[in-house]
């Protein structure tokens, strides 16, 4: 509609001589197709009545009026404007969106921590970052999805800690091969939370999982994988990444590289201590970024040992990922409690290196909750795990439906979180998920199996073409004008990285085409060319955007 804005924008200048940016939102279909409120931001400045100016702007629209709408009206001051039938029909033939042509965008997200198990808290925000990342790419971006995880660190210390009591004297290779690889994420949870416990509550345990720290971190800077405790930790990363490709195959998501916390470790020191003092300053044998001057959270980025911290760790990730890449944008998702450490560690980036602080967006989510409100963590190893999350959900549609695919049953679980406003909590509901009724995955992809049976009984006509049609019936331009959102609806969702626009249109769609259907015949009728025509561009743009979301169509249900 920039073309349209514009020649409303041009008319106020002749009229008035005034500068207004002019915006057309949607509207009340009774009313028109689109509005714009120019005449209520007017008036002020004016001192006359919106009406009136709105109808002076209606007069002069009406002299110009181009060939793509069929009428411009004034209602109560509101300025309505109607497409021409031909302009919804072109539309119809949308082609994939290249507003991103030529930007080179890093995405990071999931992050789990290797020696760990992942929670639910990790699959939601690997599917709502995965459905990112696919939008950006269809707006025409260069898309790298990469993956940031704990490989050293106190919680890997925690965990070999408590899996050394267990070896004690035995071989540790020989114990752990005893291990069946799919109770490999399970062990690795087990012996966290033990490790964690022994941390909090034992003093002597908590020195010798301070001094295993400091022991693993030199470990994996090394090449040295032959003494027992290399032996260890080695193949319990292995089991690791092991447990993540696994998961991440479940869900069809793919990424373009993992980053170790190991593998930016000294880069992260190098740059910290390249720039202390200056940036980064020494306090108590430690080294800091103090925010206090900036009304920011002071972060230990060197511990007194020498070993770098987290924060540390992300100033050598954000230059690696430059060093990859060259990015445009890097775009970072985590939880909200993070906000307040990143917004740090990027404060600190910008003292030295401007173009990559300035290049990198922190997008922040919500906890992910029961339906009763109940928040699930895992920080003690007692929360909820991806797995269980998706065994629950596979358990109860699986009682409802014996045959149901894999497919629909994933797909219900991504709809589910997707569909709700990201930055906020999330509330997820399996029974509400798998359901066939309602707002839900299995839903929308029942509406694609439908429609396709349709065109599948449909005998085709060769001799039809658009040109052909030159009116719509009322029913058919309503679902019409449904069809021609898609694309202001993709934009809105790449512009605010947020998939919840894109995942709640498709299901407006789909109620759009069942009254639609319910009301209009198809197949056999004197208008079937033409409707066979819109069924195919709602299959095209429903089959779109359930690939946008990260979720299968499939065949038949």
């Amino acid at each position: 509609m920039t073309e349209l804005e514009q020649i409303v924008q041009d008319i106020i200048l002749k009229i008035y001589q005034l500068e207004l940016k002019v915006s057309l939102t949607y509207t009340d279909y009774k009313f028109g197709d689109y509005a714009t409120n120019v005449a209520f931001l007017l008036a002020p400045r004016l001192k006359q009545a919106p009406v009136a100016i709105a109808q002076v702007l209606t007069d002069e629209l009406n002299q110009c009026k181009p060939n793509t709408l069929s009428s411009i009206t004034n209602m109560a001051g509101f300025i309505n404007f109607r497409l021409s039938d031909e302009l919804l029909i072109d539309s119809l033939n949308f082609e994939q969106f290249q507003t991103l042509q030529g930007t080179n965008i890093v995405v990071e997200f999931s992050d789990p921590n290797p020696f760990k198990a992942l929670h639910v808290g990790h699959l939601y925000t690997s599917i709502i970052g995965d459905s990112i990342a696919r939008l950006l790419e269809y707006s025409g971006a260069q898309i790298h999805r990469v993956n940031f995880g704990g490989d050293v660190g106190l919680h890997v210390a925690k965990n070999i800690w408590a899996v050394l009591q267990d070896i004690g004297s035995r071989d540790p290779k020989q114990f752990l091969d005893q291990i069946d690889v799919d109770q490999q994420a399970t062990f690795l949870k087990d012996h966290y939370r033990v490790g964690h416990q022994a941390y909090s509550t034992n003093a002597e345990a908590q020195a010798e999982i301070k001094a295993l720290n400091q022991k693993l971190y030199e470990i994996s800077q090394s090449i040295n994988q032959f003494d027992n405790l290399s032996v260890v930790y080695f193949m319990l990363r292995e089991w690791s990444y092991r447990y993540f490709d696994q998961f991440y195959d479940r869900l069809q998501i793919k990424f373009d590289k993992y980053y170790p916390e190991s593998s930016v470790s000294q880069k992260g020191l190098d740059l910290v201590r390249a720039h202390t003092p200056g940036v980064y300053k020494e306090s108590e044998g430690a080294v800091i970024y103090d925010g206090s001057l900036e009304k920011i959270n002071t972060y230990v980025f060197i511990t007194n040992q020498g070993l770098p911290t987290y924060s540390a760790k992300d100033v050598g990730l954000i230059h690696q990922k430059w060093d990859d890449y060259h990015f445009d944008k890097s775009i970072i998702l985590t939880a909200n409690d993070q906000a307040d450490y990143m917004k740090t560690v990027l404060k600190s980036v910008s003292k030295f290196n401007p173009k990559l602080s300035d290049r990198t967006i922190h997008l922040l989510h919500g906890l992910v909750k029961l339906e009763s409100g109940v928040k699930m963590s895992s920080r003690l190893g007692n929360g909820i795990d991806a797995e269980e999350v998706i065994e629950t959900t596979k358990e109860l549609a699986l009682n409802f439906d014996p045959e149901l695919k894999d497919e629909i049953i994933i797909g219900a679980l991504k709809y589910s979180f997707l569909k709700q406003r990201y930055g906020s909590d999330i509330i997820y509901n399996p029974q509400e998920a798998i359901s066939m009724h309602g707002q839900s995955g299995p839903y929308l992809q029942y509406a694609y199996v439908r429609t396709n049976n349709i065109l599948h009984k449909a005998k085709s006509n060769p001799d039809f073409t658009l040109e052909k049609v030159n009116k719509l019936e009322e029913n058919e331009r309503m679902f019409v004008f449904e069809l021609t959102k898609f694309s202001s609806i993709i934009e809105k969702s790449v512009q605010e990285y947020s998939p919840h626009y894109l995942a709640n249109y498709l299901y407006e769609l789909s109620q759009a085409f069942s009254r639609f259907y319910e009301n209009n015949r198809v197949l056999n009728d004197p208008r079937q060319d033409i409707r066979l025509f819109i069924l195919k561009s709602y299959l095209k743009i429903l089959k779109k955007g359930l690939e946008l979301l990260g979720i299968d169509v499939v065949s038949k249900m």
